[in-house]
């Protein structure tokens, strides 16, 4: 009876060993704060260089690290699992980058409608003393300039979820140029309304369209087929929820990237945005 106690003390002894062995592992992987390296690394995916965007490699090249690793260290450092201090860190700089942005593209159009009233009142001045042709030679010109400039649209493309009695695996990939939370209060296509998942917003400045793209990416899902009649060209059918999550932030930050646009992703804590519609009469 005694071997057994102490064999049983010895195992209880080497699995809280083996712990604490795991423990000051992991707790030794996973950094408590960026070091000089990384932080300037995630200013540079952020921000660029000198002469614009920066790949990965040339991200971690500028920062410090070897040339003959830099690839393979920047795609670390932009991997979660391997670096979620550099990533968060990102993300927030990504953030900031986009709020400062807003700000800046407000003041400029602000200036320009400025421009614009003062010429207004000028070409009322000219109406009235009957300088016809000058006053159509110079609305032609601003008409020139304002198809020319337009202005950059604020894009939000988000994954939402059918919100049925019961389950259905349908999700929406749309996009609305007023904020998700706002649009989750109006009235929509789904008589059931949407519980937003997550969502990329971005400036869109090239013609880039990540709604119709990420519809291309996902199309072996669509419901666009005979089985369920339908057109609706941006519902999908996938019964993981936690995949198509995944591979909706992956594409995205990947189609973003490749096209030099300035984004950030947000994702809702509790599974989503829900708010239902009410009808009001």
């Amino acid at each position: 009876m005694s071997e057994m106690s102490s064999d049983l003390v010895l195992l209880v002894v080497l699995t809280a060993a083996w712990i604490l062995v795991t423990l000051w592992k992991y707790n030794m992987g996973v950094p408590k704060r960026l070091t000089r390296m990384q932080t300037r690394f995630a200013e540079f995916i952020v921000f660029g260089g000198p002469n614009g965007p920066l790949s990965q490699g040339n991200a971690a090249i500028a920062a410090g690290y070897a040339k003959s690793s830099a690839r393979v260290e920047g795609s670390k450092l932009l991997n979660p699992n391997n670096s979620p201090l550099v990533v968060e860190y990102v993300e927030k700089l990504k953030a900031r980058k986009m709020e400062e942005n807003k700000a800046v593209r407000a003041k400029h159009f602000r200036d320009f409608n400025s421009i614009i009233q003062k010429a207004k009142e000028h070409l009322e001045k000219d109406l009235e003393k009957g300088k016809y042709r000058t006053t159509l030679q110079t609305a032609n010109k601003f008409r020139e300039i304002l198809g020319s400039v337009g202005r950059p649209e604020i894009i939000s493309v988000y994954l939402a979820e059918e919100t049925r009695p019961y389950k259905t695996d349908h999700y929406k990939i749309g996009k609305t140029l007023s904020n998700v939370e706002l649009r989750s209060t109006g009235r929509t296509d789904n008589p059931f309304g949407l519980n937003y998942i997550c969502y990329f917003e971005y400036i869109s400045e090239n013609g880039f369209n990540l709604e119709k793209t990420l519809h291309s990416f996902f199309r072996h899902f669509s419901t666009y087929n005979l089985t369920y009649d339908s057109s609706a060209s941006e519902w999908f059918t996938i019964k993981n929820r936690k995949n198509i999550i995944k591979y909706f932030k992956k594409a995205g930050d990947y189609l973003l990237q490749k096209h030099n646009l300035l984004a950030r992703y947000i994702k809702y804590e509790n599974g989503g945005y829900y708010k239902k519609w009410k009808q009001l009469f």
